[in-house]
């Protein structure tokens, strides 16, 4: 904390997102666009600005873990308030966050492959199996008409 208390709250100011000409006046200076700038140039003011600015920013800093930690005590009150929409959220951010699921999964073809032969690959050597399978396709299964 700086000893002049005007330069003290135009750094807090500043650190709070004002303009400097905002953080000049909520100072408590005269409002004046002419020597608004001033107290900026201050090393002391330039220190505690960046003082400020550092204390915010390591209490901002977001963990994996402590997401986690939140959303696992979300989950529990949800579940104890019987909110189970809000308690199924919790499980779908938590396998999210912790990379449980694949949100897109994009396949291509590498070869062709006619029905017949999908049909033996999928049945192997067993006839009843392949019999089955012929039984359950319909021409356009496979994006042909």
């Amino acid at each position: 904390m700086l000893k002049n208390t005007k330069r003290e709250l135009f750094a807090q100011g500043l650190a709070k997102g004002m303009n400097v000409d905002q953080a000049y006046t909520a100072a408590g200076f005269k409002p004046g666009r002419a020597n608004a700038s001033r107290p900026k140039q201050h090393p002391e003011v330039q220190g505690r600005l960046t003082e400020l600015l550092s204390a915010g920013a390591a209490r901002a800093e977001i963990t994996v873990q402590g997401v986690v930690a939140q959303l696992y005590e979300t989950y529990d009150k949800a579940v104890a308030a019987e909110q189970f929409g809000p308690a199924i959220r919790c499980l779908e951010l938590i396998g999210r966050t912790t990379g449980a699921f694949v949100d897109n999964l994009r396949m291509s073809a590498v070869e062709r492959v006619s029905d017949e032969d999908l049909l033996a690959r999928l049945a192997g050597d067993d006839p009843a199996k392949a019999e089955l399978l012929r039984g359950l396709l319909v021409p356009a299964t496979f994006g042909r008409a």
